[in-house]
Order: C-alpha cells, then sequence, then structure tokens
C-alpha cells in the first residue's frame, strides 16, 4: 500500500541523522517538517529543503555509479 505523504531527506538538528522527513505544513515559503527516526519536528526554509534534497539525491547517485564500475 503506498502512501501519499510527502517526505524529503533532511538532516534532522536532534539525531543528527539524514533521514526523511514528513512534511506536515507550510505557509509561504516556510514548511514545518517531522522526521521520521525521532518525531523531532522542525522549520526550514522551502529553499533550504529543497537544495538539500538535490544534493542528498546527487551523492547517492554518484555512489550507484560507483556501485556499478
Amino acid at each position: 500500500m503506498k502512501d501519499n505523504i510527502d517526505r524529503r531527506v533532511y538532516r534532522c538538528p536532534i539525531c543528527t541523522l539524514e533521514t526523511p522527513h514528513e512534511i506536515i505544513g507550510h505557509l509561504g515559503g516556510m514548511y514545518g517538517i517531522c522526521c521520521t527516526h525521532c518525531r523531532n519536528g522542525s522549520l526550514v526554509w522551502e529553499d533550504e529543503l529543497h537544495i538539500y534534497q538535490l544534493r542528498w539525491e546527487d551523492e547517492l547517485r554518484d555512489i550507484m555509479q560507483e556501485l556499478s564500475t
């Protein structure tokens, strides 16, 4: 079963893990997110969240390429 919860990878300021964070709401460019590991809530700007996700995807892509060679 697939849920419709939007998640983005972000570094939690409490547990310090890079984990998926559920987006629980937003107002303008500010997002409320919740760590799926420790359930800590954070407020983050949309641009910061987007840039972090892109960097994480690039790093994952590089790792996958290294493993396939």
